[in-house]
């Protein structure tokens, strides 16, 4: 399913976002590190016009994949920069 999604290129940052976190939710953190960066990549090369997301899709998005990164021990990049970042959690 995810294949032929991938091949349909949605505009909608939302359906990487939702491939991505059920990937996440698998413990495949690789996928779902590769649909959060398919899905930065979109709004990168689309025309804000023309991206059917707000701000605060855009943010969830990255926010999400600067999450995957840091569980994966990836080094912070320059999409990693626009969200602030994870606060550790600590034990109640």
């Amino acid at each position: 399913m995810a294949d032929h999604i991938r091949r349909s290129a949605p505009k909608d940052t939302d359906v990487y976002l939702f491939v991505a976190e059920n990937y996440e939710l698998a413990d495949d953190l690789r996928q779902a590190h590769r649909w959060l960066t398919m899905g930065a990549e979109r709004i990168e090369r689309t025309d804000r016009q023309d991206l059917p997301v707000d701000g605060f899709g855009v943010f969830t998005l990255l926010r999400a994949r600067r999450r995957v990164r840091e569980s994966l021990g990836q080094p912070v990049d320059d999409l990693d920069e626009l969200v602030p970042p994870i606060a550790p959690t600590t034990p109640a």
